[in-house]
């Protein structure tokens, strides 16, 4: 128990809190901003493994040093007289509440924007035309004289499937409004946005037989989408690119660039 006191007293406690809050959003701020500046991958990784590299040192000073009016001393160094420690936790407490409210405004904003709906896969409509006589004479001059040709359209429901993203962790989604996957014009094949580790990129999963492979080249992509004849990815990376890579592999080639990302069609 005393040296949870002590740890009180010199603000160690306070200091991991606010430590790890400030690196949460410090994570959430680069995973935005990098892809602009077109940072590699391993650029996010090292900051995440800095982040967690420095929390024990930053503990240990905060063990060992405390802050005065005149500046930072050794613990041992500062008298009573001194010591401004409580007013010290008092400003932390409220950096701490702060913190805790901006990870909650974001953790919320994740949750209740909308997202992209689950994959449907509808049948086409069956058709049925009524035979019509093709025999040679001449069309019929009035409206009351044409033949009476029904339509008969049926539609089949909605099939719904849960589909599995492995190797993926999880599909990648962020606060702003960005779709994470898509489906081919043909409907054998989706792509999506997955995350593995703190790498994003876009993965092909063939619905028929269920092979998942990731496409090389698209590090940091969003927003996903099948060009009309079903050959091209197109997607966003490196910052405000549009990008597309062929749907068998190959290089990645940039189309155009954009003001942000939020959306497009083609």
């Amino acid at each position: 128990m005393k040296l949870l006191a002590e740890l009180k007293r010199r603000n160690v406690i306070r200091m991991a809190g606010l430590y790890l809050i400030v690196a949460w959003l410090a994570l959430q701020v680069a995973e935005t901003v990098l892809p602009i500046f077109r940072t590699p991958g391993w650029v996010l990784q090292s900051l995440v493994v800095l982040l967690a590299v420095g929390f024990v040192p930053v503990l240990v000073f905060a063990w060992i040093f405390e802050l005065t009016p005149e500046g930072l001393k050794r613990d041992g160094e500062v008298t009573s007289g001194e010591s401004i420690a409580p007013q010290t936790a008092r400003r932390m407490n409220w950096m701490i509440v702060v913190g805790l409210a901006l990870v909650i405004v974001l953790l919320l904003a994740e949750r209740l924007l909308p997202r992209a709906a689950p994959v449907e896969a509808v049948a086409p409509p069956a058709v049925d035309l009524a035979s019509t006589d093709s025999s040679p004479q001449a069309a019929p001059t009035s409206p009351s004289a044409m033949p009476d040709k029904s339509i008969e359209v049926s539609r089949a429901p909605p099939i719904r499937a849960e589909l599995s993203i492995a190797p993926a962790e999880r599909l990648w989604f962020h606060v702003f409004p960005m779709h994470a996957f898509a489906l081919s014009p043909d409907g054998s094949r989706l792509v999506f946005a997955g995350q593995e580790g703190a790498r994003r990129m876009l993965y092909l999963r063939v619905l028929a037989t269920r092979e998942t492979t990731a496409l090389p080249g698209t590090d940091n992509a969003a927003n996903p989408v099948f060009s009309p004849d079903g050959e091209w990815i197109l997607f966003f990376g490196g910052g405000f690119e549009m990008r597309k890579v062929p749907v068998s592999g190959g290089s990645v080639a940039v189309v155009a660039h954009a003001p942000n990302y939020l959306g497009g069609a083609i």
